[in-house]
């Protein structure tokens, strides 16, 4: 009798335990009931199948579809966590998380203290006009590769960049016609030296003139920096890196005297060269910061400003050959000097960029235009015009002059 009592009441524990989970079934959410089918279809690589990109379920900021939405782009307003600078770097799905960029740099190049000489005409005598090098637009190329530090959990992403812009220029002159008309050199084409134990000063009236100027610039930056959003369309990237690179220069240059004025007389016509080269590295800390506004369907205005101190090392060496006949007089300056050099960069321009491949890439095309700006680069003009100085006191020494460049830099990125 006991025996068949406990065998009903397992029986009917067993159907109200079947009739609860039928009724746990039907209640439970959609969400859950999809999440679920996620779970069982699982890529080979343990990746979840990704759903391509559907539309808002309220429109984006008047927009009809969030095209150009998502991870390091324009977000709808259910997606912003409140109170909190959410990471906003490009996060592709099943992928390595590294990206790699191309850029190509057209880029004018000056510097101060390249004036090569003073014309005077012989109709305006009162007139004169200063020559100065050539300075022109060149090309050059960027290289940059990174990813996301995986073992950090606040989204951090680190990066190398190495920028070259190598370039020559040349410049010619000749004096204007006219008895009366005169081409006087400048400093980077005065000589001291010595003849018969008498120190001599070459201030040469040129018939023409001759200038190359060649200038080698190797950079690469050591980089730190963490995406993150200040608004549903605004983006800012702040960074802190290593800055170290290669500034080297040289100015060579020919000239032809139809006569040469000493301290104590004038002697016949002499042909002459000179050779100034400036070798320098630096190395020091760069900080800045990136802001980019998104303006919809994967465009944007994009935005950079940095700078930098940098400590710098200079080794100057200036020769000048001159050539009277078969004598030759020959003079070399050599230098070595170190500095604290400042630099700053700011940039401004249009990019446009998609995720890809249900969001495994990411591809980013910017049109920029740069500034770069180094103080204090001119060792070469600096250490002649001291030189001059010390034996002929109507020469006003230079101060050291800075080196700039701007242009244009095109960038094509892949995130993968």
């Amino acid at each position: 009798m006991r025996l068949k009592l406990f065998s009903t009441l397992a029986v009917l524990g067993l159907l109200l335990s079947s009739a609860h989970d039928a009724d746990a079934a039907k209640r439970r959410p959609r969400w859950a009931e999809k999440d679920k089918e996620v779970e069982q279809k699982q890529a080979p690589n343990g990746c979840k199948k990704k759903c391509k990109p559907k539309k808002c379920e309220e429109p984006c900021d008047g927009r009809e579809e969030c095209i150009g939405c998502g991870p390091g782009m324009g977000m709808c307003d259910e997606k912003i966590p409140p109170a909190f600078n959410a990471p906003a770097r490009i996060d592709t799905v099943c992928s390595w998380d590294v990206f790699g960029s191309a850029s190509f740099i057209y880029w004018h190049a000056a510097q101060h203290g390249m004036s090569l000489a003073l014309t005077r005409d012989s109709e305006s005598p009162s007139n004169r006009k200063e020559i100065f090098q050539d300075f022109e637009y060149n090309p050059g190329f960027k290289v940059a590769f990174g990813g996301s530090l995986r073992n950090h959990d606040d989204d951090w992403v680190g990066m190398i960049e190495y920028t070259r812009l190598h370039f020559s220029t040349s410049r010619k002159a000749t004096r204007p016609e006219g008895d009366d008309s005169q081409m006087r050199a400048s400093d980077l084409f005065i000589n001291e030296f010595s003849l018969e134990g008498i120190d001599v000063l070459v201030a040469s009236d040129l018939e023409r003139l001759n200038s190359k100027w060649r200038c080698n610039l190797d950079i690469v930056d050591l980089e730190l920096l963490r995406p993150y959003y200040q608004g549903r369309m605004l983006v800012v990237k702040p960074n802190a890196s290593l800055r170290f690179g290669w500034l080297n220069q040289k100015i060579n240059g020919s000239y032809e005297t139809t006569q040469i004025n000493l301290i104590f007389d004038q002697s016949p016509a002499f042909h002459s060269n000179v050779k100034h080269r400036s070798r320098s590295w630096f190395v020091g800390p760069r900080a800045g910061v990136d802001v980019k506004w998104e303006l919809g369907k994967g465009f944007r205005i994009a935005n950079s400003l940095n700078a930098a101190l940098l400590y710098q090392r200079f080794k100057v060496r200036s020769k000048i050959f001159e050539y009277e006949d078969a004598t030759v007089l020959d003079s070399t300056i050599r230098a070595k000097q170190s500095h604290v050099t400042p630099n700053f960069d700011i940039g401004t321009g249009l990019g446009w960029g998609s995720y890809l491949g249900d969001s495994r890439v990411h591809l980013d095309f910017l049109a920029a235009y740069e500034f770069n700006y180094f103080w204090n680069q001119n060792a070469i003009r600096e250490t002649v015009d001291a030189h001059a100085t010390t034996v002929y006191t109507g020469s006003t020494a230079h101060k050291r002059g800075d080196l700039f460049y701007h242009g244009l830099t095109l960038t094509a990125r892949l995130d993968f």
